[in-house]
C-alpha cells in the first residue's frame, strides 16, 4: 500500500509539473506572438515603409493588416493624406469597410458563384499601396493634396463590385451592367457608382451634383478601362512636353537640354507644380498614376509578377469556360486548353506595358527606373519559360497561389 500511495503521489506531482510547463510555454508563446505582431503593425503607424517591392499578398493577408495600412495612409496624426471636408475619424473607418465589402459581394453567372482570380481585395490593396508608392516617388508634385488623397482612395475602390469577368463578356451574355451601362466601360462605370454613393453617404459630396471630386474621380477610375488605354497614353504624350518644361523651370533647370523625371527628391525640396498645371493636365496624370498602379504587375519583383500573371489568366480561363459552355466564341487568352502562359505576358508587355513604362519614366524617373528594371528582368524570364515551352512540347503551368480569403479569395483550390 506504501509503494502504491508513492507511486500515485509521485505521478500526480509528475503531472503537475508538466502542467507548469505546459502553461509556462504557452504563455511565453502568447508574449512572443502579441509582441511580434504588435511590433509589425507598429510600422505601419509610418508608410514609409511601403515601396515597390512591399508584398501585397502578405500586408492583404488579414483584415486588421489591410485596416492598418489604410490607417497608416488616412487615419493617423502623421498620415500623408486627408479628405477634403470634415469627415470624422469613424465615417473613415466605415468607409473603408463598406469599400472593402464591395469587393466581397458575390457575382454569379450560370447560377455558378464566378472565383475572383485576380479582382479581389488583395489586388485593390495593391494598387492602393503602388499608387502611394507612386506619389511619394515623385507624382505628387502634379496633383494638389486633396486630388492626391482622392487618387489613393480611388485605387482601392477601383474595382469594387467587379464580376471577374471583361466588359466584352458581359456585353455579350447580356448581363444587366451592360443595358445600365450602354454597353461601354460597364465595371469601371459601376465600381464609380458604387465609390460616389458612398462617398455621398458620408456628405463629402452632394447627391447628384457637379464638384471637383466628382469629376476627379470620374477620369481616374473610368481610365482604368483598358479600352481606353490607347487613348489615355495619346494624351499623356501630348502634354508631357508642357509638364517637364514647368518640372525644368522650378528646378531652376532652364537651361538644361535633358529633363529627366520626378524623384522623391524633388519633393523634399518642396517643388509644387500643381498651381502651375491646368486642372484637365492634373487630372490626366492622376488617372496615368493609377492606370500604371493597376497594371503595375509586370514591373514588381518575379516572385509577385509571376503570381499575379496566374492569377490574372485563371480568371480568364474561367470565362474562357463559360464561353464555351454557351457556344461563344473564346476570347483572347481564355483557353485553359491552348493558351501559353509565358507568351500571354510576352504579348502584354510588348503591346501594352512597354509604351506605358517608357512614358512613366519621362514622367517619374525614381518609380520609372524600377518599374522598367524588373519589367525588362521578367520579360527575359518569360522569353526562356516560353523557349522551353517550345523546346520540351509541354506547357508551363506554375503553382496556384491564390490569396488569403480575408484578402478577397472566394475559392477553395
Amino acid at each position: 500500500m506504501f509503494f502504491k500511495s508513492l507511486i500515485g503521489l509521485l505521478t500526480q506531482i509528475n503531472l503537475l509539473f508538466l502542467t507548469m510547463v505546459f502553461c509556462t510555454s504557452c504563455e511565453n508563446v502568447d508574449v512572443e506572438d502579441s509582441v511580434g505582431q504588435n511590433s509589425e503593425f507598429a510600422r505601419f503607424k509610418n508608410v514609409d515603409f511601403l515601396s515597390l517591392k512591399s508584398d501585397c499578398f502578405s500586408l492583404s493577408s488579414t483584415h486588421s493588416m489591410q485596416f492598418e495600412i489604410y490607417q497608416s495612409l488616412f487615419l493617423s496624426n502623421d498620415s500623408p493624406y486627408n479628405f477634403p471636408g470634415n469627415l470624422s475619424p469613424e465615417k473613415k473607418r466605415q468607409l473603408f469597410e463598406e469599400i472593402r465589402e464591395g469587393y466581397f459581394t458575390k457575382s454569379v453567372f450560370l447560377d455558378q458563384e464566378i472565383k475572383k482570380y485576380y479582382h479581389n481585395f488583395a489586388h485593390a490593396m495593391d494598387v492602393m499601396i503602388t499608387t502611394h508608392v507612386l506619389l511619394k516617388s515623385g507624382g505628387a508634385v502634379f496633383l494638389t493634396q486633396d486630388e492626391q488623397a482622392m487618387l489613393v482612395l480611388a485605387a482601392l475602390a477601383h474595382d469594387a463590385r467587379h464580376t471577374g469577368l471583361m466588359n466584352s463578356f458581359l456585353i455579350k451574355a447580356e448581363h444587366e451592367y451592360a443595358r445600365k451601362f450602354e454597353h461601354e466601360s460597364l465595371q469601371e462605370k459601376q465600381s464609380l457608382l458604387f465609390l460616389l454613393g458612398l462617398l455621398e453617404s458620408k456628405q463629402l459630396i452632394p447627391p447628384n451634383k457637379d464638384s471637383k471630386i466628382r469629376k476627379f474621380l470620374s477620369e481616374v477610375i473610368l481610365f482604368t478601362d483598358m479600352k481606353k488605354h490607347k487613348e489615355q497614353l495619346q494624351k499623356v504624350k501630348k502634354v508631357l512636353p508642357v509638364v517637364l518644361d514647368e518640372l525644368r523651370n522650378a528646378r531652376g533647370d532652364k537651361n538644361s537640354d535633358i529633363t529627366l523625371g520626378t524623384t522623391s527628391v524633388d519633393l523634399h525640396k518642396g517643388i509644387d507644380l500643381s498651381s502651375r498645371l491646368d486642372e484637365g493636365t492634373r487630372f490626366l496624370i492622376g488617372s496615368f498614376i493609377l492606370h500604371c498602379a493597376d497594371i503595375s504587375n509586370p514591373g514588381k519583383d518575379w516572385e509577385q509578377s509571376e503570381r499575379w500573371a496566374v492569377l490574372v489568366l485563371n480568371e480568364f480561363f474561367t470565362q474562357g469556360d463559360f464561353e464555351k459552355q454557351n457556344g461563344m466564341q473564346v476570347s483572347m487568352n481564355c483557353d485553359r486548353e491552348k493558351t501559353s502562359i509565358p507568351e500571354s505576358q510576352l504579348g502584354f508587355g510588348k503591346y501594352i506595358i512597354k509604351e506605358l513604362y517608357d512614358i512613366l519614366l519621362q514622367l517619374n524617373h525614381e518609380a520609372g527606373s524600377q518599374f522598367q528594371e524588373n519589367f525588362l528582368a521578367n520579360q527575359l524570364r518569360w522569353t526562356n519559360l516560353r523557349a522551353d515551352e517550345k523546346l520540351n512540347g509541354t506547357r508551363y503551368l506554375p503553382n496556384f497561389r491564390p490569396p488569403s480569403i480575408e484578402g478577397g479569395w472566394n475559392g477553395k483550390e
